[in-house]
């Protein structure tokens, strides 16, 4: 079962199973809510996933369009986990940062299957290579 936390610790996640989805985003959302390039998620059910403390959280209408929630912990920042309208709403799916997760095999075995909101990629960043390509989010 992988674990993950928060960099001070106080707020932990775990999930079972595989994530349905594992994505790398280039949109505006994503670079700001990272302060990176571009976003990693795996995507899990929230049956599937379990959150230890209480992440705050921040909202906003995400570039596709629909509300998107960060949760992230009020003690050092980090983001944990997103979940939205394009995902089935709270009771829907999580959308995990897996450079949280506990175990770096998680990182190493788990390759994205996309890219997504690719027009918006940062110019001197490549096409990883074998993975789809879409301009916005993808149909579910």
């Amino acid at each position: 079962m992988p674990t993950g936390s928060c960099y001070c610790g106080n707020i932990r996640i775990e999930y079972t199973g595989e994530p349905e989805r594992t994505a790398i985003c280039h949109c505006s959302n994503c670079r700001h809510y990272t302060g990176s390039m571009f976003s990693n998620n795996y995507v899990v059910p929230s049956t599937q996933f379990k959150v230890f403390g209480e992440p705050k959280e921040i909202s906003k209408i995400a570039d596709s369009g629909k509300k998107i929630v960060n949760c992230f912990c009020g003690d050092c920042g980090t983001t944990m986990y997103r979940w939205g309208d394009g995902f089935g709403g709270k009771e829907g799916m999580r959308i995990i940062q897996p450079g949280i997760l506990d175990d770096r095999s998680a990182l190493d075995n788990l390759r994205p299957a996309l890219e997504m909101f690719v027009e918006d990629r940062v110019k001197w960043i490549s096409t990883i290579e074998g993975l789809a390509q879409h301009e916005g989010m993808p149909p579910p």
